[in-house]
């Protein structure tokens, strides 16, 4: 009798392999950025020239996310950012670079992310971002609140496991023209041409332009697909 547990194994390396061709050959998956941190700048600053967007969401405050969310020049119809982090002295550093901010409501949950959630009225936002440190289950119970209007955003949504607590959602795109990957999620149909278009923008700019570069990020935006809503 085969030995089950080496049939798992097996079954898991040719699923890797399988994944890896696709990200190379179908997705054509850059190099890891030098930033990695940084990637989903500019999908989050395209999304704010697309939509409205008003009340935002944030699971796992950071320095990029957080800050460009409270930049007018990425972000002017912005009301609130509700920000939740589960790491103390992480999230007194943001606090600390974010200053006195009104806009802004930094919450440290003593307990794990999924579990903040489901005290959350999730379709109180327009934006719902997730780069927290267990992003599997925050976005399996994202699944479970079923946002009925939010776009949902992923950052390292290369990883497999993202991917696959992800297809609870109706609509999903992986933006791979940046590496770590983003996710933007959505129980309501949304055009994919414009982040097809940001696909093609990126490509061809991701070369010269740095990762954390916000403000290079938002005159790019500008030119590409108009400037942000609120300006």
């Amino acid at each position: 009798m085969r030995d089950p547990a080496a049939i798992l194994l097996r079954l898991r390396r040719v699923r890797a392999r399988a994944n890896s061709m696709i990200d190379r050959w179908y997705y054509r998956v850059p190099a890891r950025a030098t930033e990695p941190y940084a990637t989903h700048l500019p999908v989050l600053i395209c999304l704010a020239r697309i939509r409205k967007i008003r009340r935002i969401l944030e699971l796992g405050a950071g320095t990029h996310s957080t800050l460009t969310f409270l930049d007018r020049a990425a972000f002017p119809d912005l009301d609130t950012l509700h920000s939740l982090e589960t790491n103390a002295s992480w999230a007194e550093r943001v606090q600390t670079a974010a200053g006195d901010e009104r806009r802004m409501t930094l919450t440290l949950v003593a307990g794990t992310m999924a579990s903040a959630l489901s005290t959350i009225d999730v379709d109180a936002y327009d934006l719902i971002f997730v780069d927290d440190s267990e992003r599997r289950a925050t976005i399996a119970q994202l699944v479970r609140c079923r946002p009925r209007s939010a776009i949902v955003v992923v950052h390292d949504f290369e990883n497999p496991a993202y991917r696959a607590a992800a297809r609870g959602f109706a609509h999903r795109y992986r933006f791979a023209a940046l590496n770590p990957n983003v996710g933007v999620l959505s129980n309501t149909r949304f055009d994919t041409r414009d982040l097809d278009r940001l696909t093609h923008v990126v490509a061809e700019s991701r070369d010269r332009i740095a990762t954390s570069s916000r403000h290079e990020w938002c005159e790019l935006m500008n030119v590409a697909f108009g400037t942000a809503r609120g300006s």
